[in-house]
């Protein structure tokens, strides 16, 4: 069954060994992040998210770092660097494609169980980007109206690596 949004378990099925560390660095960020499932059938998450707060920014696209886990980075419009974790990787493609552009970001404030920390940790993930009328939702709902999953990750995921950001 397709559906619109690529969750950790869907995006981590469709992915082969063999990609670029930036990649497989992601794989493990959306596991670690254990964002909920879509699907019937799935069983229930022992640590779920806990939702502080939402809000939404206005900011320019500048690329992803890796480290522990990669981090989507934006401008703000004071000329400041922020960065969040990423609850669909759609959101952070439809930023990549519209770089330079004035992007509104939806970004969600959560506690989330990381295993590594040992616990609960708070921190900020982007939702949803908006790009004029379009959302990231809509647009790829759109690009699967003329190719699959996979071939649009494959072709993004090229590209994510020429915005992956170096120390």
């Amino acid at each position: 069954m397709k559906t619109n949004t690529l969750n950790n378990k869907q995006y981590y099925k469709n992915r082969t060994t063999g990609k670029p560390k930036s990649f497989i660095v992601l794989l493990i960020l959306l596991a670690v992040l254990r964002l909920p499932a879509l699907g019937k059938g799935e069983e229930k998450d022992p640590n779920p998210d806990r939702i502080i707060g939402s809000k939404v920014i206005k900011a320019y696209f500048t690329g992803f770092v890796l480290g522990d886990y990669i981090h989507v980075v934006f401008k703000n419009e004071k000329g400041k660097n922020i960065s969040f974790f990423l609850q669909t990787i759609q959101a952070g493609y439809f930023a990549m494609i519209n770089n330079g552009k004035l992007l509104e970001l939806t970004v969600q404030k959560v506690e989330t169980y990381i295993p590594e920390a040992g616990g609960y940790e708070k921190v900020e993930r982007l939702l949803l980007v908006k790009c004029g009328t379009q959302t990231s939702d809509q647009w790829w709902k759109q690009q699967l109206q003329y190719s699959t999953e996979e071939k649009l990750m494959d072709k993004y995921d090229k590209m994510m690596d020429d915005y992956t950001i170096t120390d």
